[in-house]
């Protein structure tokens, strides 16, 4: 009589270390064994694996420090009387250029970037807008310092 443990097909995990995806293979008996059949998903990468270099981090942060320049300079236009229906134009878009930047990176800053997201969004609503411009500047200048860290050598 076989060992009950036996007559159960427990999985194999396989993670490919090129594309980081996970192969579930059905455990299974003589042949079968170690066969891929499917059933692929995404997983993340394990540990040490697919991790991102110094020299694209510190050319991200250094991205993200021009970026987070720019939104401040249009948070600054946009303290001006109807400053921001110009500037939001470029605003709007490089504060969602630096959240993904800050979720590649991994730097500290999505966060700090997606309150600015709703800071930029906020900031037409005509006098709010003058005290969400200013929170902007704020956090923008707080993601310019931990974006400084990530851009040097």
């Amino acid at each position: 009589m076989p060992d009950d443990t036996r007559l159960f097909h427990q999985p194999v995990i396989r993670v490919c270390k090129v594309c980081s995806f996970t192969g579930v293979t059905p455990g299974g008996f003589g042949k079968n064994r170690g066969r891929d059949r499917g059933y692929l998903r995404f997983s993340y990468p394990a540990k040490g694996e697919g991790d991102m270099s110094s020299d694209t981090k510190r050319i991200l942060g250094t991205v993200q420090l021009i970026v987070e320049i720019g939104v401040v300079i249009g948070f600054i236009v946009g303290l001006i009387p109807f400053g921001f229906l110009w500037s939001g134009n470029w605003v709007v878009p490089l504060v969602f250029v630096s959240a993904v930047i800050g979720l590649i990176t991994s730097n500290g800053t999505l966060l700090a970037a997606l309150a600015n997201i709703v800071m930029a969004l906020l900031s037409y609503i005509p006098v709010l807008g003058y005290v969400t411009r200013i929170v902007g500047i704020l956090i923008s200048f707080f993601i310019m310092t931990r974006a400084r860290r990530t851009s040097r050598y």
